[in-house]
């Protein structure tokens, strides 16, 4: 009975020294996570409440022109661009670097910009954002940087547009 009592409280000492810092990691985790900084992640997306109590997240990526009225949003995921989605603005708040009201058309492939939405997306190919709060235009491409998203973007995201 001696040997089994020992065993008993090795293994519980044991599980304690493992539980310890598993369960320190997951309070930071949630901590982090909560004040809107989720560490999984690593896109670069920044989630806060609004002064209206409402969840904001903040995404960066560039901008694609498929044809005139229609455009994909690429999101940024660790300097590469993976996620396309579309973004719908409400009433056309695009803003420029400036900070001033721009309209939406004079978005261009390249364009480099954060979009703030409530976060979340529809479940479809590619995604749609659910609400789109603005958009701000960080820095207008210039041509090379504009023909270099084309080249390295075209094939592949065409196939989800067609001209009406």
């Amino acid at each position: 009975m001696k040997k089994r009592e020992k065993a008993a409280r090795a293994l519980r000492k044991v599980c304690a020294v493992a539980l310890v810092p598993a369960a320190v990691l997951a309070v930071a985790f949630v901590w982090r996570a909560a004040l809107g900084n989720d560490p999984g992640t690593g896109t670069g997306e920044r989630t806060r409440i609004g002064t209206d109590g409402t969840q904001e997240q903040e995404d960066e990526g560039v901008i694609y022109r498929l044809g005139e009225d229609a455009y994909l949003f690429l999101r940024d995921r660790d300097g590469n661009h993976a996620d396309a989605a579309y973004v719908y603005p409400p009433g056309g708040e695009v803003y420029g670097e400036d900070g001033k009201v721009m309209e939406e058309k004079d978005l261009e492939t390249g364009d480099r910009v954060k979009v703030l939405s409530n976060g979340c997306v529809m479940e479809t190919y590619p995604c749609v954002y659910g609400e789109v709060y603005r958009i701000e235009v960080i820095k207008k491409a210039d041509g090379a940087a504009r023909q270099a998203c084309i080249e390295k973007y075209q094939e592949e995201l065409e196939a989800f547009y067609t001209e009406p």
